[in-house]
């Protein structure tokens, strides 16, 4: 498998793939998350690739994307109740359908791990739905677990 950062000629694949993860959010959030048909124009397209601090890393298996994950560095200084950290965040993780289950996820887990390295960052956080059982089995089977958990409380 091989990985780069995104590119403008990305669009369309990429697009196509967030489209498909997009999809699985909405059926469970349909309060939160928009149809996968509204998402990702050129527009919006444009703001991910030139977002400065948020980084899309594709993964290609024969010249075509499989995968990406979207992550930004966190530098977080120490304060009265923390200490210093540098924390790589994962806002987006997806790999197509048709490669699930193959060993690919745990190669794109390692390809951020080893980045991780080169940056001096020893902290690797995502957050993930509870409804997405699958996916919270395959990060704690890669080595995440969770640590700390958001609730809600609907008022209306």
């Amino acid at each position: 498998m091989e990985y780069r950062n995104l590119k403008s000629t990305d669009y369309q694949e990429f697009s196509t793939l967030n489209r498909e993860i997009q999809e699985i959010h909405y059926k469970a959030e349909p309060e939160i998350f928009k149809p996968s048909k509204e998402i990702i124009t050129v527009h919006e397209y444009e703001k991910i690739m030139n977002d400065p601090k948020r980084k899309v890393r594709l993964a290609f298996l024969n010249n075509k994307v499989i995968g990406y994950y979207m992550y930004e560095i966190l530098d977080k200084e120490e304060n009265y109740y923390r200490y210093k950290t540098r924390e790589l965040y994962i806002h987006h993780f997806g790999i197509g359908k048709e490669f699930q289950g193959k060993g690919l996820g745990e190669q794109m887990i390692q390809d951020i791990i080893l980045f991780s390295k080169s940056e001096n960052i020893s902290l690797l956080t995502i957050t993930v739905w509870t409804f997405n059982q699958i996916a919270k089995k395959f990060y704690q089977k890669n080595g995440f677990d969770v640590f700390h958990e958001k609730m809600r409380l609907k008022t209306n």
